[in-house]
């Protein structure tokens, strides 16, 4: 399969094959014939859906090698997928579909401290929730509040902020966010959103009317302090944060 590393695959798969046609062909050859339709049509959907799904990690493989060797054909083939994944978006949602499915604009991060004292006052490289990478995050310690200010040179409608939490054994990230949105300077809203399952949910995102701006700044407090079996954590062994920001406008 095209970009596909079969490396580890024929350790196993050889033998899951073998065995799988094993059990189709003994279940098939002792049941009736009314339930050998249904057989064959349980066969021919999961056979359609492994090879789906074999297309798929082939086309992707370990290293992204179509990306890399063949960008137009990646961008074509993202598109034509694009109504399918954005129907799929609603039941598993990620952030790679976050990008594909609603329009984000820039805003660029402006290095400030925090005039609140419960913020941390460490350099805290907000620049990392903004460069479009999955290996690098925005990190606060000891779980302290976090502050951003994001700035644009031509003022967008946001309508939406879309934020990507660190993820360790809990969903490292705050549950509240204070946005102050500006336009030429002025503040023309303030407002604070509790952010629902926060400590549950990988994709967080805070919904308000679609508003003009071309500078928001974001206090982030609350701390999550539940992991994901439902155990307490030490607020002070806390470092919340955020891989990703993204702005989505009208």
């Amino acid at each position: 399969m095209l970009g596909a590393t079969m490396r580890y695959e024929t350790d196993y798969a050889t033998l899951l094959i073998l065995a799988a046609c094993f059990a189709l062909f003994y279940s098939y050859t002792n049941i009736n014939a009314d339930h050998k339709k249904i057989i064959r049509v349980i066969f021919c959907v999961l056979g359609i859906y492994s090879i789906c799904v074999g297309a798929a990690l082939g086309f992707t493989g370990a290293d992204d090698h179509v990306k890399d060797k063949n960008p137009a054909a990646y961008k074509w083939t993202i598109n034509f997928f694009k109504p399918l994944s954005c129907a799929l978006f609603q039941f598993k949602p990620t952030w790679e579909n976050v990008q594909l499915c609603f329009p984000l604009t820039t805003f660029t991060p402006v290095s400030t401290p925090c005039n609140d004292t419960s913020c941390s006052p460490e350099k805290s490289n907000e620049s990392k929730a903004f460069d479009g990478r999955f290996d690098t995050e925005w990190e606060i310690s000891n779980g302290m509040n976090g502050f951003l200010l994001v700035k644009r040179d031509s003022p967008a409608q946001v309508k939406s902020i879309w934020l990507l939490p660190r993820k360790t054994s809990l969903i490292e990230s705050w549950q509240n966010v204070n946005c102050k949105f500006y336009f030429n300077n002025d503040l023309i809203s303030d407002h604070c959103f509790s952010i629902k399952n926060s400590y549950k949910q990988r994709i967080h995102r805070i919904t308000f009317n679609p508003i003009q701006v071309d500078k928001i700044e974001l206090i982030f407090y609350n701390p999550n302090t539940i992991d994901l079996m439902n155990n307490n954590v030490d607020l002070n062994s806390l470092n919340p944060g955020y891989v990703e920001i993204a702005f989505e406008t009208i």
